[in-house]
């Protein structure tokens, strides 16, 4: 993409003043903070926050800072000036300036000084207009005698597809972000286009999300000598910019933003999640992309050759660490940000890598050159233990749903150029079906080949057991080696409560059933699609709830979830709902919800029972999730959590922070069968319950012990905990193994021999539907989503009221919904 030169900048400016008196500089600090969106409130208080550090007053330190605002001409604009800005005449802002802004640090009056706006809303995902700000602010630091020079661009981030988000209203039809390769044409122009800048930035930051990957410092390590940047979404509050402390070179700021933003909560009671930051050497950037290409083209043959290998590739990235990524859906709960250390851990450690192969001396200097690429990494408190960096690794059942070949195969997109084998490791191990011998010479001394035999055809779960012990609820099994992988749910079965009330059933779920299962082109589908299953030991109608999953390990053969054998609910002293909490790494819980903004208001009667996650996307609503630490509960409620939400433009989770108002709704799964109708969702769980989501919002979560819970429901004597294996290359080939387990049997006791169900006869059914964005945070996971939403933790204090919408009230509302 051509861009306009130096003397066609001014065009777009009305000028307020020429460039102040020069003074001795040495470091450019120039902010690219683009606020033309959702994360406004944000970016705003982060403009704020550098105003009032120390380091803006360093005399060394020239800073200059783009801004554009938001102006959707809705009520949630925000209409005041931004803070402690001003005119060039010195008096502060007196309005919001609803365009483009170019500010810098007045040393001599100390404040931040308007001195150019643009009088043409302009485009900030357009690499011209990012020239024009580097070009107009470099040739004032050049002026000053600045000798280092550093770039943070501040927004939503996307991973391999960009950065931005300009959400305009004049240009909602266009395509959202600004690609990797046209910031870099933009950032390679500037500093070409200014007579005295150097070759390459110094330091150039993202302060958003999904922005520390392969596939985009593939594209970024030729324009600047150091790279910052996270991993994962990142909360919205961004960097701790208030804590900028002054330093002698850009490398010393840059350590200085990784080192706050990872310590300060910023304002909260606790650290919201994730945050992973780190600062990558980008000239020792291409020597780990070479060593990593070279140990895939090298696994590539083992994969295609050894069964015993292929297998524990398949299960290791399973098991790895991974962050929700830009491809991802929203319900996903295989996310493809697959971190990189992670999965040199787990590889190594399910393989047993024979150490005279050739793929040691590989893997070795993958481990050596990645460690050695990075200046400074790390996470923030509740975050899981991310290595510093990502690559996209779909999952092969993720590929084959959606055909990410399109994505994988893209020069414009993936680090084919400088990877070819790594994209070609891909493709085998997408399309291939996994060998059918397993190596007597495996270069995995670790066997994965089971001493039992399948007692059926089809048995990939070979002898499952789900016991009760006084730490938890294990759920086990020797795997046959054609099993790629497990799902462990836990909840409780109602079908008590259908007996004699299936004639008002039949009248009460028909349409929202047939919602369920009609074609719908839509993310969530594929995992519910042909949901209904009929097991053999189900003969009849039946009603499971679900009230969570649980992560488990691959141990050779071998494979062991443990449940802790607690249930979550949502509410306050008006009303409450079990819900179901997704496990993360690092011991967070997400709970699936739907989020309605002020202007897409619902009530009770918008969503009856058996209202699905379609129907509530029809009504406005946006899926999300709520990130809790069970570490923070007190007197079992936990009363600090984040929303996150599914952003469809950057397709990442970003933080709805309380300010923005709106209403929640928990979103529970289930297995309600009657007749030939099904209910695998159930948005607003029983009661149609809706919080209001906001600054003055009063609920909670409650944590329940399950014997406690279990104890409260007449008619409910044990809870259900099943496994669900798959087998990647056999469509519909999935295994199951279920058990009831009573109050006795929980807490350790000898327990009655658990029911085993047969292979299923139909399609696969998918296990409910996991929020993993960030995934240590809670998926944290995360979404979001650079974006990250980030907002202070809501508080609600019930104090002895927290009983009132307990288990209490769970039984008779069922009952009263249902029957």
């Amino acid at each position: 993409m051509k861009l306009f030169g130096v003397s066609s900048i001014l065009t777009s400016f009305a000028l307020q003043s020429i460039w102040l008196e020069v003074a001795k500089a040495n470091v450019c600090m120039m902010l690219y903070q683009m606020a033309d969106n959702y994360l406004e409130y944000f970016i705003r208080q982060d403009n704020n926050e550098l105003i009032n550090s120390a380091a803006i007053r360093e005399p060394t330190l020239t800073t200059w800072v783009y801004f554009d605002s938001r102006n959707y001409g809705t009520a949630e604009d925000i209409t005041l000036p931004l803070e402690e800005v001003f005119a060039p005449d010195g008096t502060p802002l007196a309005a919001k300036f609803e365009g483009s802004l170019l500010m810098t640090w007045d040393h001599a009056r100390e404040q931040m000084v308007v001195n150019a706006s643009s009088t043409v809303e302009l485009n900030s995902d357009h690499p011209q207009t990012l020239f024009n700000f580097l070009a107009y602010a470099m040739t004032d630091c050049v002026a000053r005698g600045s000798t280092e020079y550093m770039l943070i661009l501040s927004s939503h981030g996307s991973g391999m597809f960009g950065f931005g988000g300009d959400e305009n209203v004049a240009r909602r039809r266009r395509r959202l972000l600004q690609a990797n390769q046209n910031i870099v044409n933009a950032v390679q122009s500037a500093l070409g286009a200014v007579e005295g800048a150097p070759a390459k930035l110094d330091v150039l930051g993202f302060d958003a999300g999904l922005m520390q990957a392969v596939d985009t410092l593939d594209e970024y390590h030729n324009i600047t000598k150091y790279y910052m940047a996270s991993q994962a979404v990142e909360p919205g509050h961004g960097w701790a910019y208030n804590f900028l402390e002054p330093a002698t070179n850009a490398l010393e700021y840059a350590i200085n933003f990784h080192d706050n933003f990872l310590q300060q909560t910023q304002g909260s009671d606790v650290h919201m999640t994730p945050k992973t930051l780190a600062i990558v050497d980008a000239d020792l950037f291409i020597p780990f992309l070479n060593a990593w290409d070279a140990l895939f083209l090298e696994l590539s043959i083992k994969i295609a050759n050894d069964k015993n290998v292929h297998t524990i590739m398949q299960r290791s990235r399973l098991n790895t660490l991974a962050f929700m990524g830009a491809i991802d859906t929203s319900d996903t709960n295989t996310p493809s940000a697959m971190d990189i250390g992670s999965f040199f851990e787990t590889f190594r450690t399910m393989c047993s890598i024979d150490p005279n192969s050739e793929v040691e001396t590989l893997m070795a200097a993958a481990e050596t050159a990645y460690t050695a690429m990075f200046v400074s990494r790390g996470n923030g408190p509740g975050t899981p233990p991310a290595s510093g960096m990502h690559i996209l690794w779909p999952q092969r059942q993720v590929y084959e749903r959606y055909d990410l070949s399109v994505i994988i195969e893209s020069d414009s997109l993936a680090a084919t150029g400088d990877a070819p084998n790594w994209i070609n490791f891909l493709m085998t191990f997408y399309q291939a079906a996994a060998p059918e011998a397993v190596s007597e010479k495996s270069v995995c001394l670790q066997s994965i080949v089971s001493d039992l035999e399948a007692t059926a055809d089809g048995r990939l779960l070979l002898n499952p057991a789900i016991v009760g012990t006084d730490s938890g609820v294990i759920a086990s099994s020797a795997l046959a080696i054609r099993t790629d992988r497990i799902y462990v749910n836990y909840g409780i079965d109602l079908t008590f409560l259908l007996k004699g009330r299936l004639r008002h059933l039949k009248k009460t779920i028909p349409s929202m059933a047939s919602a369920n299962r009609t074609a719908i082109n839509h993310p969530l589908k594929p995992n519910w699609e042909n949901a209904q299953r009929r097991l053999q030991t189900e003969t009849g109608d039946y009603f499971i709830l679900f009230g969570g999953n649980v992560l488990g390990a691959f141990e050779g053969p071998e494979f062991v979830a443990t449940w802790d054998k607690k249930f979550y609910f949502l509410g306050n002293s008006d009303s409450g709902e079990l819900v179901y909490a997704t496990d993360s790494k690092g011991g967070l819980k997400s709970i699936p919800v739907m989020y309605f903004a002020r202007s897409t208001p619902i009530t009770a009667a918008d969503i009856p029972l058996g209202s699905t996650i379609e129907r509530a996307m029809f009504l406005g609503g946006i899926f999300g999730f709520l990130t809790v630490s069970p570490s923070d509960a007190i007197l079992s409620v936990i009363s600090s959590y984040v929303l996150y939400t599914f952003d469809p433009v950057t397709r990442a989770f970003r933080e709805t922070p309380t300010w923005a108002g709106g209403q929640i709704t928990p979103v529970l799964f289930s297995e309600l069968v009657v007749g030939d109708k099904v209910v695998t969702q159930l948005v607003g769980g029983f009661r149609s319950t809706i919080f209001p989501w906001g600054e003055d919002s009063d609920f909670g979560v409650l944590v329940m012990d399950a014997v406690k819970f279990i104890s409260r429901i007449d008619a409910l004597d044990s809870v259900k905990v099943e496994m669900r294996a798959y087998d990647n290359d056999v469509r519909g080939a999935v295994d199951f193994f279920s058990a009831s387990l009573t109050s006795s049997e929980l807490g350790g006791s000898t327990a009655k021999p658990p029911t085993a169900e047969s292979p299923s006869t139909g399609p696969p059914t998918a296990s409910p539907p996991t929020a993993n964005a960030p995934t240590a945070g809670p998926p944290t996971d995360a979404p979001p989503v650079g974006d990250a939403p980030a907002a202070e933790p809501t508080s609600g204090s019930f104090g002895s009221r927290v009983m009132l919408w307990t288990a209490l009230v769970f039984a008779p509302a069922v009952m009263f919904v249902l029957f």
